[in-house]
């Protein structure tokens, strides 16, 4: 089976012959292999697939809708619960009100709606296009992806600019990757913190001077997980730059001191001591950022390794509210360094506050340096168009912020699986199954693959190799290879699909030139079913011989 609702026949003219794995003392009596290499050959093996209609297919559809509908809806409901316990107001309320205000909060509603009529409308359409067209390619997912963006609407109207812009950021490393994957970009190791810090200047400008350009929720989560108040940076820096913009003397309106609003103590001795309950703050925020996914994708092996899941978790916390702390002191010190260097709150200052930030990457999991970057750009991006619309210089277009969407989900959802980040692509996989996505998609040089095995002078080795050599996937029959894997793992093994795909060709493009088509993997390991038998269960491929 290809797809769950796609049957492969292999043709009753020419049955393969049974797998014959090699043998050093094979090797020094036959040079070449005992079974012909035939799965490299596109004629050598003949496939009808048939595609059920959508009759069949839509109750499944609306399944898969209801499941992560309903999944989106409560997890945005408990994110929403755990923002409130940052906000006094909401504190203020009660436990009892808290909750209740949580699950029916209009936005998690009409997100669960979205993310609901999203899915079933893509499953529905996919499936609906394979029946029509009888072939399963990019082409589909792309019509579906962009009939599916309509439920784009559901969602909340002040979320959905916000919505869609991330998005957009997601899609734009994807494209990032690729290009690096390709060899188009170099692979700059700094390029993260670099951008890290620069994307975090405009975020702490608007959050000091000018915080109606960054969303309204954002920049509370901000004050609390800082310990200051609207207030108080209103009196202590931005009451002075409103009365200088007005036109009032410099020398007439002292800068005010930083302990009138901005922080209490003398200047060190209130950010030593922020460092230290900074990192309490920043842990109630990290603990289910944490743990929340550990629950819903790793519980096996919570159950599996309970103590060393655990502490894996407490230090994934730990360094995560250590970042965090250091972040907001750091911006904090640099502002107060600043106004007494220069004698007045500067957007210049505030920016290279901002820019400082980048420090606190340091004690973070460099695997996570990625993921902030993204983060912060989403909301540095907002803010640079928010002021950019206040200024008029830019316009905003109407229904643009569902033309972004619409482009940007397009690009997620045909993307190769190996320019995906693994969070991302374990997601997409997740919600619409390993199988709606080629195991390994094709690339444009074609015609490198057909002389892929001729790298070594067209004589393969008859000698299985270690998978994970780079000289294995040259020059060795496909067929061979997987044989060699199988001997290697030992029967009833699950081999993922990444390393099927490490056995079939090698992740360099550049040596190993174009990967292989879904198709194709296929009708080698249906070669394999004389046999054996090769099941798909819990995102393992399992490939059982018989003895």
């Amino acid at each position: 089976r290809v797809h769950g609702d796609t049957t492969l026949y292999m043709s009753a003219a020419s049955p393969p012959p049974p797998p014959v794995i090699a043998t050093p003392a094979d090797t020094a009596a036959t040079p070449e292999p005992s079974v012909p290499d035939t799965s490299d050959d596109p004629k050598s093996c003949s496939e009808i697939v048939v595609y059920e209609p959508p009759t069949k297919t839509l109750l499944g559809s609306l399944w898969r809708a209801l499941k992560f509908g309903s999944g989106a809806y409560a997890l945005r409901a408990v994110f929403g619960l755990v923002g409130g316990v940052f906000s006094r107001r909401r504190r203020a309320a009660g436990a009892q009100r808290l909750v209740v205000s949580s699950a029916t909060a209009p936005e998690a509603l009409r997100f669960g709606l979205f993310v609901g009529s999203y899915v079933g409308a893509y499953d529905a359409l996919s499936s609906t296009l394979r029946w029509l067209r009888g072939t399963d390619d990019t082409l589909n997912r792309l019509v579906a992806s962009l009939g599916a963006s309509v439920t784009f609407f559901f969602d909340e109207p002040a979320q959905r600019g916000s919505m869609a812009l991330y998005v957009a950021i997601r899609a734009g490393y994807i494209v990032v990757r690729r290009m690096v994957r390709t060899k188009r970009l170099p692979d700059l190791w700094w390029a993260p913190y670099g951008l890290f810090s620069i994307v975090n200047g405009p975020i702490m400008w608007a959050a000091f001077l000018q915080p109606q350009f960054l969303e309204r929720s954002y920049y509370h989560w901000m004050l609390n997980i800082s310990n200051m108040t609207h207030d108080g940076l209103d009196k202590a820096i931005r009451s002075r730059n409103r009365a200088l913009a007005s036109g009032a003397d410099a020398a007439s309106i002292p800068l005010v001191p930083c302990t009138d609003g901005y922080h209490s103590g003398d200047c060190k001795t209130a950010h030593g001591v922020d460092l230290v309950f900074g990192f309490g703050r920043a842990s109630l925020m990290y603990i289910p950022v944490h743990v929340m996914p550990a629950l819903v994708f790793s519980w096996r092996s919570l159950i599996r390794h309970p103590l060393a899941s655990i502490n894996k978790l407490a230090l994934s916390i730990a360094r995560s509210s250590l970042f965090l702390s250091l972040y907001q002191a750091l911006f904090k010190s640099t502002v107060c360094v600043s106004r007494w260097a220069v004698g007045a709150d500067t957007d210049a200052a505030i920016f290279a506050g901002g820019m400082v930030t980048a420090a606190a990457l340091a004690v973070e999991k460099p695997k996570r340096v990625t993921e902030l970057l993204l983060y912060c750009s989403h909301k540095s991006i907002w803010v640079v168009w928010s002021a950019a619309v206040y200024r008029g210089l830019v316009r905003p277009v109407p229904n643009g912020d569902w033309a972004l969407f619409a482009a940007a989900i397009a690009v997620c959802m045909t993307a190769d699986a190996r320019d995906l980040q693994p969070a991302i692509e374990g997601a997409r996989a997740a919600i619409f199954g390993r199988k709606a996505f080629p195991m390994i998609a094709a690339e444009d040089n074609d015609a490198t693959d057909d002389n892929d095995d001729n790298d070594d002078g067209g004589a393969a080795s008859p000698e299985p190799q270690p998978a994970d050599s780079e000289s294995s996937a040259r020059g060795v029959p496909l067929e061979l290879r997987i044989k060699a894997a199988l001997a290697e793992h030992g029967q009833g093994t699950g081999l993922t699909r990444y390393d099927l795909f490490g056995l079939l060709k090698s992740d360099d493009t550049s040596t190993e030139g174009a990967a292989l088509t879904q198709a194709r993997v296929t009708l080698v390991l249906a070669q394999l079913l004389g046999r054996g038998k090769v099941t798909f269960k819990n995102n393992f491929y399992h490939l059982a011989l018989k003895k």
